[in-house]
């Protein structure tokens, strides 16, 4: 019968004692149960958080329905060097500490349905997916759907179906990175906050851009399919923009860098742009002409 514990860490850091969950478990959660770290926790976790008993210290299939940090919960969940490993529909961190995770299972990506990041104190440390393991190849998340409200530390490595960007209190609550090495597209809904698109290969199918910052610098054939562009700023450094739809807010191309390409530009009167030499746009309509 599925079942949602409470992280106390009252015997320990170790994932895997279950005296250090609410209600004790014979075992430590298994599939399909659900997990919150609340503000009653004495401790974070630091041991055994990425395995369920597999041998090579990889987690072997352990699926949660909920993975929540509440808000209260002031205490670090994972490190560079050993990250939270496993899968969950929903996971959300509203705490003060600082995060790791990453939702490898054994060798094959993981689905997670929807990722929520709402920090409690926005000066943590939020690091979902660009983790290397211990053999050094990275472990990128799939990540179904991210709602971004609050983090000015937070950088995800790997793929995101759809990814909310929406400050809850002001515009510096959210300054993100988004990675997205040989990853695949997305859909980004950004109203404000800063976002860095950066990584090799990563594909933004389409983004709306209402407001803050959005620097586009991906390497090596990154590439934006579609960018609409109501408000805030475009910061280009590097990558290929299909079809760029501007009809306020500004673009700045002109900082170092190479292979800045804009196939079709479409801008309104409410637009404007400066334009480094080495950006290249293909075709430019100006609307009202």
């Amino acid at each position: 019968m599925a079942t949602t514990y409470r992280w106390t860490g009252s015997t320990s850091e170790d994932w895997g004692t279950p005296a250090n969950f609410n209600p004790n478990p014979a075992t430590v959660p298994l599939t399909g149960d659900s997990v919150i770290c609340g503000s009653e926790a004495t401790r974070g976790i630091s041991v055994n958080i990425d395995r369920t008993g597999d041998a090579n210290g990889i987690n072997t299939g352990l699926n949660l329905v909920l993975f929540e940090i509440e808000k209260g919960f002031n205490f670090n969940i994972g490190s560079s060097a050993t990250p939270l490993k496993l899968t969950a529909d929903k996971f959300v961190d509203r705490g003060g500490g600082e995060l790791y995770f990453t939702s490898v299972t054994g060798t094959a990506l993981e689905v997670t349905d929807l990722l929520v990041i709402d920090k409690d104190n926005i000066g943590k440390i939020v690091v979902i997916g660009s983790i290397s393991n211990t053999g050094g190849a990275p472990w990128p998340a799939t990540i179904t759907r991210a709602d971004i409200m609050r983090s000015a530390n937070i950088t995800i490595g790997g793929t995101i179906t759809t990814l909310y960007i929406t400050p809850r209190t002001g515009p510096f609550d959210v300054n993100a990175i988004w990675a997205p090495d040989n990853q695949g597209a997305m859909t980004i809904y950004m109203a404000g906050g800063t976002l860095y698109a950066e990584g090799t290969e990563g594909v933004a199918s389409t983004i709306y851009l209402s407001g803050g910052s959005l620097e586009h610098d991906a390497q090596t054939g990154g590439s934006i399919g579609t960018l609409f562009q109501f408000g805030g700023m475009v910061l280009m450094s590097n990558g290929i923009i299909t079809s760029y739809r501007a009809l306020g807010g500004f673009m700045d191309s002109t900082g170092i860098g190479g292979n800045k390409t804009i196939t079709a530009l479409i801008r309104g009167p409410g637009f404007d742009y400066a334009r480094n030499p080495k950006l290249t746009i293909t075709t430019e309509t100006i609307l009202g002409d």
